[in-house]
């Protein structure tokens, strides 16, 4: 019988070891998986080499229409002394230039990002709802965070991110001119506030608070220069109702279609 269990024992270790031999040798794809179920198939990763734990590879946008798009070539590291602690946290540089791009960590209670630095293109704006999609928006989309948490149903910190270029394929004015959304977590969810930056052809506002678990919706503003207010008018039209002469007001939802 001691026999028996020792050697059931014996079984039972090397089915261990092997599993985590596995877990340690799983390859770079299944990062990818992971990071196009966490991003619902708008970021990839192309050409990777390695392992999860330590890699590299190409960032990739899936655009709204199904073109992908090259962001940066990127290598990473999964810490695995953290593991101890209960924790994973991952680093993503620059394969180019060393920077960071994406430094966070994982835990059974939710997701924190120290330090973020993304560009991304603004077409993946179209992504949010059917609306903005037909506008075909473009320009670049400039991601920072120094800080950020989601734990517990709940969100911390704060996130800005610029539309810069920003333009539209219903627009003869380019550019439309550039914006800043800054997101800041509440109590109440996440904060969200958009505001124009310098002089634009179209100056946009608006806030909204967006909790988990509920559709983002985004109501606003936009006011067309005066030079500008005829060019401008076929996409006003698709992205809201002219409230008073001049000023349109603007609704982002992900289940409603072009105004």
């Amino acid at each position: 019988m001691r026999t028996a269990w020792l050697r059931l024992l014996g079984l039972l270790g090397l089915v261990l070891l092997l599993g985590a031999g596995l877990v340690w040798l799983a390859p770079a794809t299944w990062l990818d998986l992971a990071l196009q179920r966490a991003s619902r198939g708008v970021l990839s990763l192309g050409e990777t080499d390695g392992t999860v734990w330590r890699g590299s590879g190409t960032l990739q946008a899936v655009l709204p229409r199904g073109s992908a798009v090259t962001l940066s070539p990127v290598r990473w590291q999964l810490r695995a002394a953290e593991l101890r602690h209960g924790r994973l946290r991952l680093g993503v540089l620059s394969a180019r230039t060393g920077e960071v791009i994406l430094e966070a960590s994982l835990d059974r209670t939710g997701v924190e990002v120290h330090e973020a630095r993304l560009e991304l293109p603004a077409a993946l704006l179209g992504s949010l709802s059917p609306t903005l999609r037909e506008a075909d928006l473009s320009g670049r989309l400039v991601l920072r965070s120094n800080g950020f948490k989601y734990a517990g149903g709940r969100f911390a910190g704060t996130a800005d991110l610029d539309w810069r270029e920003a333009a539209s394929g219903l627009a003869a004015v380019s550019p439309l001119g550039s914006y800043h959304l800054s997101l800041t977590g509440e109590d109440a969810g996440l904060a969200c506030r958009l505001d124009s930056l310098g002089g634009s052809a179209l100056a946009l506002a608006g806030r909204t608070v967006w909790q988990p678990g509920r559709p983002f919706t985004f109501e606003g503003t936009a006011r067309p220069a005066e030079a500008h207010r005829q060019e401008l008018a076929p996409l006003l039209r698709i992205l809201g109702r002219e409230a008073t002469p001049g000023t349109y007001r603007l609704k982002v939802d992900a289940n409603v279609g072009a105004l």
